[in-house]
């Protein structure tokens, strides 16, 4: 079984979440791969229908697994957990919730440049420099003296022009015009200094170093980059991202510079590993390999200090929730690291191009048994063939295999107007329109009936998870439909 097609290109952004990851096009479209906010499931990149001219895209997991979209004219967009905000007239907070994979704009934001998400709260970098923030402010990391709960975007009062903006779950940053650093929240070095939470409800300066570009953290680690190109890190080492000791612990405010990193342009940390790019576009890795998401193709193993990466340049690079992606000089993305939602976008689940990952193993949990579902280098990501049904472009899992393009019958089959039941005792999905009736066994075995007869498409059906993938031409020539592939415009076209 060979997974092929061509490999997503033309991408200026990536954004990865906990199962699934995004990018964001030169021409303002955004896509998405994995156990993803628009097709619950795929493993080729798929465009996301209602967003375009975007200008920055923004995901976080811990944010309820809440995706943002900036648009050009400097509007948000949402989709995945709306928990804060008003979107359509109605207002969410943490008791009620909606979870959309149609993208929704965000009542009350303007002007907007950029999108942070915290663990329970969100803020917006205005064109003008200003910050706003909204959501839980438990901790006080809405900056706005108080620790009451907005369900609006308000003003985060007290600070000078902000040029980038950071959170680490329940710390704010803010970076000024100057290369100052300011914060507010719950900063995790007190509570190493004092033993008990802090809060800190209006925005502080951060003196212990200036002319700082850029921000990224750890969970509880912190390491800024400085406009000289110099990197400096403090907080706790878990997994070695402070990337210069093998102590579990450094003091709190023990700011050190890494002295392996020099002309560094971008800097980009998870809770296990940091990438590091510097002018000549080599990869600096560091920190846990658990996943096999540092991309070397050896075991797991930990880098307590920065090493270039061998045979890789890229001029973005990208940290995500135990993977890692490149942007490469052509606008392909690649990427490494566990993969069995999809989130690496290579057509499959797992590590291999066999039916053994395509289909459902059994694993567990725990870190290493992973690996076997982990890409260990650095892997194009594929772009899905595009399906267009009744001459409307539809968001759905859909891949080539052995050169047949396979497409999600659900999909197609909703596209179609068809309404979809399910019986979970038979694990059997029934598809009713006008009369007609298609049923589909989901068991590993799963099949295609028609009135209880089963239908032939002349290719294999496959089962992943219960979606069932089936060839979209031979499926159309089953019930009747027509399906042409044109493969210049990598499309195929659907038609009852």
């Amino acid at each position: 079984m060979a997974f092929g097609g061509k490999g997503i290109t033309n991408v200026k952004q990536v954004a990865s979440g906990y199962a699934s990851t995004l990018a964001l096009k030169n021409d303002g479209t955004v896509w998405a791969w994995g156990g993803n906010l628009t097709t619950r499931l795929t493993t080729t990149a798929v465009q996301i229908p209602g967003l375009s001219d975007v200008e920055s895209i923004t995901y976080s997991s811990a944010y309820a697994d809440t995706a943002a979209a900036v648009k050009k004219d400097g509007t948000v967009w949402m989709l995945g957990y709306l928990r804060y905000g008003t979107f359509d007239g109605v207002t969410y907070s943490s008791t009620n919730t909606l979870f959309t994979r149609v993208p929704k704009q965000i009542e009350g934001l303007q002007d907007v440049k950029d999108i942070q998400f915290g663990s329970n709260a969100a803020f917006a970098l205005k064109k003008d420099g200003t910050v706003w923030s909204w959501g839980s402010n438990e901790y006080g990391e809405l900056g706005n003296g108080q620790v009451k709960t907005l369900a609006a975007p308000a003003l985060v009062a007290g600070l000078p022009p902000i040029t980038a903006i950071h959170s680490d779950g329940v710390t704010a940053f803010a970076i000024d015009k100057n290369g100052k650093l300011w914060y507010w929240g719950s900063p995790y070095w007190y509570y190493y200094q004092t033993g008990k939470q802090a809060v800190v409800t209006k925005p502080r300066l951060f003196d212990k170093l200036d002319h700082i570009k850029a921000i990224t953290s750890s969970g509880s680690a912190t390491l800024l980059l400085r406009s000289d190109g110099t990197v400096w890190s403090f907080g706790d080492n878990y997994g070695g991202v402070l990337g210069r000791n093998k102590d579990p612990l450094e003091g709190p405010l023990h700011l050190e510079q890494l002295p392996e990193l020099q002309s560094i342009e971008e800097l980009s940390c998870s809770y296990l590993q940091c990438l590091a790019l510097d002018q000549l576009d080599h990869v600096w890795v560091w920190g846990n390999n658990s996943y096999r998401q540092i991309g070397d193709g050896l075991q797991p193993h930990r880098f307590d200090h920065p090493v270039k990466l061998a045979h890789q340049q890229a001029v973005k690079v990208v940290s995500g929730v135990r993977t890692s992606f490149l942007i490469k000089k052509d606008g392909t993305v690649w990427g490494a690291g566990l993969n069995g939602e999809g989130q690496i976008g290579r057509g499959v689940l797992g590590a291999w191009g066999g039916e053994e990952s395509f289909g459902v193993p059994p694993y567990s949990y725990e870190p290493y048994s992973w690996g076997t579902f982990s890409v260990t280098k650095y892997e194009p990501v594929l772009e899905a063939p595009r399906v267009v049904v009744d001459g409307k472009q539809i968001a759905m899992w859909s891949m080539q295999i052995d050169g047949t393009v396979y497409a999600s019958v659900r999909g197609i089959m909703e596209s179609l107007g068809y309404r979809m039941t399910w019986n979970p005792k038979d694990k059997i999905a029934v598809a009713l329109k006008d009369g007609k009736e298609f049923s589909f066994h989901t068991e590993e075995t799963g099949g295609i009936y028609k009135n209880g007869q089963s239908i032939i498409v002349g290719k294999e059906v496959y089962n992943v998870r219960g979606e069932l993938l089936a060839p979209v031409r031979e499926l159309g020539a089953a019930f009747g439909w027509s399906a042409v592939w044109e493969p210049e415009r990598y499309t195929i076209y659907v038609t009852e």
